[in-house]
């Protein structure tokens, strides 16, 4: 039998990012994110994620910025090629667009 995924001791590293903008390079958003995680045991994960993303509209007022962070914490289910899971993540949204209401 095939045994796939992390085994406890193993560290997890995630990074993704996203980009756009118009021909003329005025109007343009992207973003960039990433995760750390350790797993406790062989099904089970400990996670930080952040994010950091920006969007530069046209029409001036420069570049708006907003970020999350979160911590994680990930159950995974089986040891074949397809482990689903589910999980809890708190933390903070903040940033330009972000309001305190």
């Amino acid at each position: 039998m095939d045994d796939y995924g992390a085994r406890t001791g193993d560290w997890e590293f995630t990074l993704g990012g996203v980009g756009t903008s118009s021909k003329e390079m005025d109007d343009s958003l992207g973003g960039l994110d990433f995760s750390v995680g350790y797993f406790l045991t062989n099904t089970l994960e400990v996670a930080a994620r952040q994010t950091v993303n920006y969007s530069n509209p046209t029409g001036g007022g420069g570049a708006l910025y907003d970020a999350s962070t979160f911590l994680a914490v990930d159950q995974y289910f089986g040891t074949g090629r397809f482990r689903p899971f589910v999980g809890l993540n708190v933390g903070a949204l903040y940033g330009d667009n972000t309001s305190d209401i």
